[in-house]
């Protein structure tokens, strides 16, 4: 007779607080590009804003004008910063990029990287670190 086998231990559930945070950045939904544009409208606290990756999509096409969340991106005040992939096939440029960033107001800057969806860890760092430090003034040791 063959040994019992013991069952899988089922996955640790996440912590509480990460709960309710599940889903908002990333998804099928994208549930975090509608927060985040009507919070950075709405929010004064915010000083610089990068967007990576970021455009129109096409979702929002089907979505009544009243409701809307990319008719807040207008009143976005702070600055804004767009890294943007040339390839990016999961939000391409000409048609979803280019008409986010006409929408956005100034100041604004969309910076192009040779590459897809996400940015290498070495071209997001030296694109944003000297924008954000002309936003924001150099960080102090």
């Amino acid at each position: 007779m063959p040994a019992a086998t013991a069952a899988a231990a089922p996955p640790e559930e996440p912590p509480a607080e990460c709960a309710r945070f599940h889903g908002l950045r990333q998804g099928p939904n994208r549930r975090g590009s509608v927060l985040g544009l009507i919070l950075a409208a709405l929010e004064n606290r915010y000083h610089a804003l990068v967007y990576i990756g970021a455009g129109l999509p096409a979702a929002y096409r089907g979505i009544s004008a009243t409701a809307n969340p990319i008719n807040f991106a207008s009143y976005i005040r702070a600055p804004k910063l767009i890294l943007q992939g040339r390839y990016d096939e999961d939000t391409p440029l000409r048609t979803a990029t280019e008409p986010f960033f006409k929408l956005l107001s100034e100041p604004k800057l969309l910076t192009l990287y040779d590459g897809g969806h996400v940015p290498s860890l070495e071209v997001l760092m030296s694109t944003t670190m000297p924008w954000l430090e002309e936003q924001l003034g150099r960080v102090g040791r």
